[in-house]
């Protein structure tokens, strides 16, 4: 099987995938049935302090769905407040925090992307037991290590921190009322952006497709984009506005099939 091949099988195979629906030149929705109704709009100014997107990116999600118990999502919904935002600062692994890992691990290890990721790395030499590759699933996306690029460190990161929630990167002014820009890392998934949009926590800019070729939304299954964040303190208060100049994620794929792709992709 091809490398090629294996990334459109998990993609196929992905039974807990949300549908997803952009709108029409006209500004009608191309399916108002989708379990996603995605509000690209218009294309980002460039800079942090200017929103030409008057709407949410995620006009309408699927609740039922994303809540539903029998689905990977809420397991994998837990796992989001696990991690400190800012990169600088230490992080830990509390017992209980282990248990969510290890839960949402045992149970996407039965569905079909983890199934047909097994199966492929398995084919390039890897001779894995389902064991064997619950060990290896933990390893790669929760296992704390440092970060070497560019001639910098990052103590206590993980990959599933990095993909999934995201790292900020500004420094702490003790004592400074003023407004603390600075930086988001990482941050790549739907379910996230949604959740933190429901709560006010990221503010989205505007869509950022700048590749050669046809410009613009045309995939509802991938956006790329320009975003805040506002870090707040136990009060409320603001601390600190992060920007993502350029950022993007897949749109509907269950936590399962982007865990599966990258996991390939990493073989």
């Amino acid at each position: 099987m091809s490398e090629t091949n294996i990334y459109q099988q998990i993609w196929e195979s992905d039974e807990n995938q949300f549908s997803v629906s952009t709108r029409t030149s006209c500004g009608e929705w191309e399916d108002e049935t989708a379990d996603i109704l995605l509000d690209e709009q218009v294309k980002a100014s460039g800079q942090r302090e200017i929103d030409l997107a008057t709407r949410p990116l995620f006009h309408k999600v699927n609740e039922d769905k994303l809540f539903d118990e029998t689905r990977t999502y809420v397991s994998f919904i837990k796992l989001l407040d696990n991690y400190a935002i800012r990169s600088l600062d230490p992080e830990f692994t509390p017992e209980q925090e282990e248990h969510e890992q290890l839960d949402f691990i045992s149970l996407i290890l039965s569905t079909k992307p983890i199934q047909l990721a097994r199966n492929y790395i398995n084919e390039l030499g890897e001779t894995l037991s389902e064991q064997q590759f619950r060990v290896k699933l933990q390893r790669i996306w929760f296992e704390l290590y440092t970060n070497y690029f560019r001639g910098k460190s990052t103590h206590f990161a993980s990959g599933f921190e990095h993909v999934f929630v995201g790292e900020g990167k500004y420094n702490i002014r003790s004592g400074d009322q003023r407004e603390t820009l600075g930086t988001i890392s990482g941050y790549h998934s739907w379910v996230k952006f949604y959740l933190d949009e429901q709560n006010q926590r990221v503010n989205f800019l505007g869509y950022k497709y700048d590749l050669r070729g046809n410009q613009g939304p045309n995939n509802p299954n991938v956006v790329t984009l320009q975003m805040t964040q506002n870090v707040t303190d136990m009060g409320g208060n603001v601390i600190a506005k992060l920007f993502k100049k350029k950022g993007g994620f897949f749109v509907g794929p269950s936590p399962e099939c982007e865990i599966a792709l990258a996991t390939v992709a990493s073989a």
